[in-house]
């Protein structure tokens, strides 16, 4: 993906239970926290061509399938970025790693916040949470929720 300007859309439901999947308002009752989460992502790929009648460029996205099997696109609040997996363990490839960056939600008085953390596999379209680093914290917010940091690799 070197060099592709990607768009990465997160899907997230705003009413899921502790297993990711959505609740119908009739599930609900009071007292509930229902936190958001991440349950799929998009990724598009911006496509230029040259107009021949105009000499005009023009834009288009087309969807992407696959960021290769060595790719993986990091995604938050900090800077976003693709890079490649293959110098660095323990990563996976085809993958997105995000972390929350719903803002709007934890600087309200909004009990949950912080916690939407993941690796989304391009191939499986399938979203594995990361656990938090302490029991405490599921049932408090997490402020300012993480981001990402990566190594300079040489």
């Amino acid at each position: 993906m070197s060099g592709e300007l990607l768009l990465v859309t997160r899907v997230v439901g705003c009413i899921v239970n502790s297993d990711g999947e959505l609740l119908e308002e009739a599930d609900l009752y009071d007292g509930l926290i229902c936190p958001y989460s991440t349950v799929a992502i998009c990724v598009h790929k911006m496509k230029m061509k040259m107009k021949r009648e105009t000499e005009k460029l023009e834009f288009e996205w087309e969807n992407v399938e696959s960021l290769g099997c060595d790719e993986a696109v990091f995604v938050g609040r900090s800077e976003s970025m693709c890079c490649s997996t293959e110098f660095v363990p323990g990563y996976q490839g085809n993958s997105i790693y995000f972390s929350d960056d719903n803002w709007d939600m934890m600087d309200i008085d909004y009990s949950f916040g912080g916690h939407d953390n993941g690796v989304y596999s391009m191939e499986t379209k399938t979203v594995v949470k990361v656990e938090p680093w302490f029991d405490q914290i599921q049932a408090e917010k997490i402020y300012p929720p993480p981001l990402w940091i990566l190594p300079k690799l040489v």
